[in-house]
Parts: structure tokens; sequence; C-alpha cells
């Protein structure tokens, strides 16, 4: 669930990002930012796995997760560069660390009858609808040309528009209401304590 936030929040501000790197829009920063976002989320996922067979000393998919992607790039990439174009070799990079990390994840889950529908319930569902929904409307706003033309609206108007879609899933997380409710509670122990 945080590998959600920490890794899709950034496209919903990927106009802000590029104000703050670049001092202006950017559609090619943007397309490289939500590239390396989709690759390195699918690889978070896979760190539960990497690190199982890491503890359990069964290296056999974790060498082969880096032969994958070791093997992807240095051939893809060459080809992509030379055929497409530059911009367009972080696709190979995203492909290569999302294919060996489904590689790891599905090994996992087969050897230990583990089905992988179990990490995508309602609330996750839920925050990456409302991820996806940011980025559209983000754009759409961006478009506007009085908001196209100011930097300043540009970061209000994402910033604005990241927080509105985020607040929801954000509080009708279980994990986030204990955690909030723990707390509440150690603070009004602290109270009467005092």
């Amino acid at each position: 669930m945080q590998a959600l936030y920490f890794f899709l929040s950034p496209l919903a501000i990927a106009d802000v990002i590029s104000i703050f790197f670049l001092n202006h829009t950017n559609s090619d920063f943007n397309f490289i930012l939500l590239n390396v976002s989709i690759g390195l989320l699918i690889n978070a996922i896979s760190f539960p796995a990497y690190f199982y067979y890491l503890g359990t000393g069964n290296l056999k998919w974790n060498v082969i997760n880096n032969v994958i992607t070791a093997v992807i790039i240095v051939v893809f990439t060459p080809l992509i560069g030379a055929i497409i174009g530059g911009k367009y070799l972080v696709i190979c990079w995203s492909a290569s660390a999302a294919i060996g990390a489904l590689v790891v994840i599905t090994a996992m889950h087969r050897q230990n009858n583990f089905p992988v529908r179990h990490f995508f319930d309602r609330n996750i569902a839920l925050l990456f609808f409302a991820i996806i929904c940011a980025i559209f409307v983000n754009h759409f706003l961006n478009q506007m040309t009085f908001i196209k033309n100011s930097h300043l609206m540009i970061i209000a108007t994402n910033l604005l528009v990241l927080i509105l879609f985020l607040v929801y899933p954000v509080l009708s997380n279980p994990i986030l209401k204990k955690i909030k409710r723990k707390i509440i509670s150690s603070t009004e122990d602290n109270e009467i304590n005092k």
C-alpha cells in the first residue's frame, strides 16, 4: 500500500516536479517519470519475495531475476535506441525491472501456494483508481491556457488535485485508521498520566 503512495503519487504531480527540476513542463520528462515509477513500483512489490529467498538461502530465483534484468537491458537497449530513439530506452529498464520482479513474485507464490490476489484488496484498488484519476485531471487542467502559462497555477492545481484524490483513500485505509487510533490513545494516556 505504501509503495503505491510512494511510486504513483509523483505521477499526479509530474508537472510540478518538471518545473522544479527543469523550470518548465516537459512531456519527455513526464514520460520518463511515468516509466521509472511503474518499473520501480513493480520491483518494490517483489521485495518481500526477494528477501524471503535471501533469508531462506534459496538464491535461485534472485539470480534468475538478476539475469533476466541484465539480459533484457543488454539485448534490447541497443535495439530500442537504434530503432525508436533515446528517450525510449527507459522503457527497456522499466520492463526489465518489472519482468524480473514478476518472475520472483510468481515463483514464491507457486512454491508457497499463496494466491497473488490477496495483495489487491479494495483499498489498493481505490487508491490506484484515485491516483489514475488525479493524473488525468491534472493533465486536463494543465492544458488550460490560464494554468499552462503560470508555474504557480500549475503547482497549486497539481497539489490540490493530489490532495483531493488521495484524502479519501488515505482516510479509509484500515491500517492507517489503526495507527491513528493508537496515536490518539497514546497521547490521551500521556495526558492522563501528567
